[in-house]
């Protein structure tokens, strides 16, 4: 028995379950009929809500006459594509950074609860707004727009 890989994009919802299995090997006619039990699906794919690749691992099955051999499959929770926009924010030399501007998600959505907030982080004049908390790293493909001119604000997925 193998399982069929399984893919979805980040949502932020746990995963549960598998997205089936193919059988081989029956005789005489046979097919997955003869099986006990029911199918049941274990590994690191249950609950994961993150980015990234799981084992799918299968079980519960018997038969009398067969030996039952499984095989594990895969589940990959792809990056949400997003694209992120700072607003311009400009400052006078020796004047104080400002403290207004935003962000916002221009393209794509956030998950199940995931909002942006601003956070004040100190960088170099006229960088590109690219720090990310792990969270976000980790969950969105990561598209950004707009400069600050002076302090950057760092986003925080929470």
């Amino acid at each position: 028995m193998t399982l069929l890989a399984d893919s979805k994009t980040y949502d932020g919802l746990a995963y549960a379950g598998g997205k089936g299995a193919t059988f081989a090997g029956f005789v005489n006619g046979e097919d997955a009929s003869v099986l006990g039990g029911s199918l049941v699906f274990g590994g690191s794919s249950q609950n994961a809500v993150n980015a990234g690749s799981y084992t799918i691992t299968p079980g519960g099955l018997s038969a009398s006459n067969y030996s039952i051999s499984y095989a594990d499959g895969g589940l990959t929770v792809n990056q949400r594509p997003i694209t992120v926009t700072a607003s311009n924010q400009n400052r006078t030399y020796g004047s104080a950074n400002p403290t207004s501007g935003s962000v916002s998600v221009t393209s794509g959505s956030l998950a199940n609860g995931d909002a942006l907030s601003q956070d004040e982080a100190r960088d170099n004049l006229n960088q590109p707004l690219t720090q990310w908390v792990e969270r976000m790293t980790e969950n969105y493909l990561d598209a950004f727009g707009g400069k600050y001119d002076a302090e950057l604000d760092c986003l925080r997925i929470q």
